[in-house]
């Protein structure tokens, strides 16, 4: 018996060209399924998200009452903070006194050094062109509660992350030390 005979008709039973036909049938209805219920779990999911923000608004609404007493007793630390790998021209951009945008409070107090971005590329070490690492030490106000620190209701911990945000710039950096 052959796989197709004479008349394209595979093990002489089905045309090969309807099989064909019926194989992409099959495939693009099931395809059509199959995204329909993952649009449906997608749904699920996003209605999960939009719940989740909800309550998440509620605590923070709670919170912010609670923080009414908290900003009474704030204290003034610095912060030594590491901005790696920026380019030349924004290192050169942030001057002793830029103020945080949305913090007025936050200012640089002292560029302790502008240093070239070392980068290992195949086992060598070389200096970039053009990028940098800005250290800098800034003042803010924080709120104490025991051993932990919090500017904003979140916790500076060092290697923590930073943002800060200027009218002319937005850079952000890791903190290296928390100095009272």
């Amino acid at each position: 018996m052959k796989l197709i005979d004479d008349k394209g008709n595979l093990f002489g039973k089905i045309n090969i060209i309807d099989l064909l036909i019926l194989i992409l049938i099959v495939y693009i209805s099931s395809s059509f399924f199959i995204k329909k219920s993952y649009l449906k779990k997608l749904e699920h999911s996003a209605q999960r998200s939009d719940i989740d923000k909800a309550v998440t608004s509620v605590i923070v609404v709670s919170q912010e009452a609670e923080n009414k007493e908290v900003r009474s007793n704030l204290e003034q630390i610095s912060l030594i903070i590491k901005f790696p790998g920026y380019s030349e021209w924004l290192a050169n951009a942030i001057a002793v006194g830029d103020k945080k945008e949305d913090d007025p409070g936050v200012e640089i107090k002292e560029i302790i050094s502008v240093r070239p971005v070392y980068l290992i590329t195949n086992s060598v070490v070389s200096e970039h062109p053009e990028l940098k690492s800005i250290i800098v030490k800034i003042s803010l106000r924080v709120s104490r509660e025991g051993n932990r620190v919090y500017y904003n209701n979140v916790p500076l911990k060092i290697g923590g992350q930073f943002l800060f945000k200027t009218d002319k710039y937005d850079i952000n950096g890791e903190i290296l030390e928390i100095q009272k």
